[in-house]
């Protein structure tokens, strides 16, 4: 069986969704576009894990992120990553 990710990528939210994110988020996809992990994004932030995963959590939402890797490639094609 052949599996197709086409509608998958397909759903990337229009700019004004990426507009919405707070200062903190956008950092949050940063730190996570250098390869760190949750626990050392927390760490970085100086606030607790599960801080740091309902933030993430929070703004995937936002973006109608299926993962973190999602919506770090969606920011990343609206400019707000370089």
């Amino acid at each position: 069986m052949e599996r197709s990710f086409a509608g998958y990528f397909e759903q990337v939210p229009q700019p004004e969704r990426v507009r919405t994110l707070t200062e903190t988020e956008k950092m949050i996809l940063r730190l996570y576009s250098h390869g760190l992990t949750r626990r050392m994004v927390a760490d970085e932030r100086g606030v607790g894990y599960e801080t740091i995963k309902s933030q993430t959590e929070y703004l995937r939402h936002k973006l109608a992120a299926k993962t973190t890797t999602h919506a770090v490639a969606i920011a990343i094609r609206a400019g707000m990553i370089q």
